[in-house]
């Protein structure tokens, strides 16, 4: 709720900086202050706490680009569980199954059940290169659900959908923080019409786009819906013509795109003898969603390999698969192989860096592309790292792009691999 400059100056009964007009520190002073300091701005008087908590310095941000700051959120761990409180769940989990424990020392610490499912958001600064981790959502009892998205409109960051860290089911429910008042806290918002984990999530126009993933049933879902963040409300879309989970939702020509996936459930199939059973069941075609939002346009573009992320740079969509960064060809629907386009760049985190990496998840922010990967040497559920991308110049072969590692005071790992940018 807002609050009217009559009220301000009601609650506030002092001016916001004595000698000064409200007009000039509200529309020049204020809002120029970094983000990272708007918990602690709130105490500096009743008429700027009033100030931040109605939204008006936020909305005064918004409204002027250069006041802006530019930030990414990120699921992760955060504090341990010791292995000692899980022996019963270690008979139980599916993908040590029925022989001996001593048999499996590796997959002990690979199964999502011993796994620390502790999970926390935090927001990221590129400039002050400094993270701050958010309070634990207090309706959830790890900090955050697992398999979830994160995505931020209009300053207010949303957490959606996931799995219940108890009892793994999916959930419908959505948690709001409101960055921009300065008060960390989350809410509870209208939950989705379906239950959904491991799904596609992008944003266009203050409305939240969600499609595929997986249900309560344990089938993997097409069924699509759209959150309209000033109404609150959800509505139901066409359904999707595949049934797609682990897939991922993107913005391109002003309409949403739904890209890649599987039809199975990643983590059904390591039971699979087959070796190319992951690749058989990737969906390796993209839909799109016509203007009226009456239907879903198929397109015959195909990856190579399983796409697991990738990043929206300068209108482009930027594939990372393979240890390497792609560019798709100018015309989406042409029926082209999608990777008949340039060669960007292959991760290398170190000049003498030989090791292949798998891109899991990526955000493009202010030219730059960050992304959470894993080198594919590590045993299941360890080896990530978070890095940055920066194009550095332009050979023949295309533009080269040079990665570098960010420094992370917490640990990622395969419960939570979501990350987005951030606008406040």
């Amino acid at each position: 709720m807002e609050i009217s400059d009559f009220r301000l100056k009601v609650i506030a009964h002092t001016d916001l900086i004595p000698g000064l007009p409200d007009d000039v520190v509200l529309n020049c002073i204020l809002p120029r202050l970094a983000w990272t300091s708007f918990p602690s701005l709130l105490r500096v008087s009743k008429s700027w706490n009033a100030a931040f908590a109605s939204r008006r310095i936020g909305d005064i941000r918004r409204m002027n680009p250069s006041f802006q700051e530019r930030l990414l959120a990120v699921i992760h761990k955060t504090t341990s569980r010791p292995l000692d409180e899980h022996p019963d769940e270690i008979s139980s989990c599916p993908w040590i199954m029925d022989t001996p424990l001593d048999e499996h020392p590796e997959e002990i610490y690979s199964c999502p059940w011993i796994m620390d499912i502790n999970l926390a958001v935090s927001i990221y600064d590129p400039i002050l290169c400094v993270w701050e981790e958010l309070p634990p959502i207090p309706y959830i009892p790890y900090g955050a659900p697992m398999f979830t998205r994160c995505i931020c409109v209009d300053g207010k960051l949303f957490v959606l959908g996931g799995c219940n860290s108890e009892n793994w089911e999916p959930v419908q429910d959505v948690y709001r923080m409101d960055l921009a008042t300065g008060l960390r806290k989350w809410e509870k918002c209208a939950g989705m019409n379906t239950a959904r984990a491991n799904f596609a999530c992008t944003c266009y126009e203050g409305k939240i786009f969600v499609a595929g993933g997986y249900g309560r049933d344990g089938l993997v879902s097409s069924t699509a819906e759209l959150y309209d963040v000033q109404k609150e409300e959800w509505l139901p879309l066409p359904d999707l013509n595949i049934p797609r989970s682990d897939c991922l939702g993107a913005v391109l020509n002003k309409q949403i795109h739904v890209i890649g996936g599987y039809t199975s459930l990643v983590y059904d199939l390591r039971d699979q003898d087959e070796p190319d059973s992951l690749s058989s069941n990737c969906v390796s075609s993209m839909e799109i969603l016509d203007k009226q939002c009456k239907g879903w346009i198929s397109t015959t573009t195909s990856t190579v390999a399983p796409l697991q992320a990738f990043a929206v740079s300068s209108g482009q969509l930027c594939p990372l698969t393979d240890g390497a960064m792609h560019k798709f060809n100018d015309d989406l629907t042409s029926g082209k192989p999608a990777m008949e386009g340039m060669l960007i760049s292959h991760f290398s985190l170190e000049e003498d860096d030989d090791e292949t990496y798998l891109a899991l998840a990526a955000v493009s922010l202010q030219q730059e592309i960050y992304a959470i990967i894993r080198d594919t040497i590590s045993c299941f559920g360890s080896g990530f790292s978070f890095c940055k991308g920066k194009k550095d110049k332009t050979c023949a072969q295309g533009t080269v792009v040079t990665w570098q590692p960010i420094e992370c005071p917490f640990e990622i790992v395969e419960l939570a691999l979501s990350c987005c940018s951030v606008s406040v």
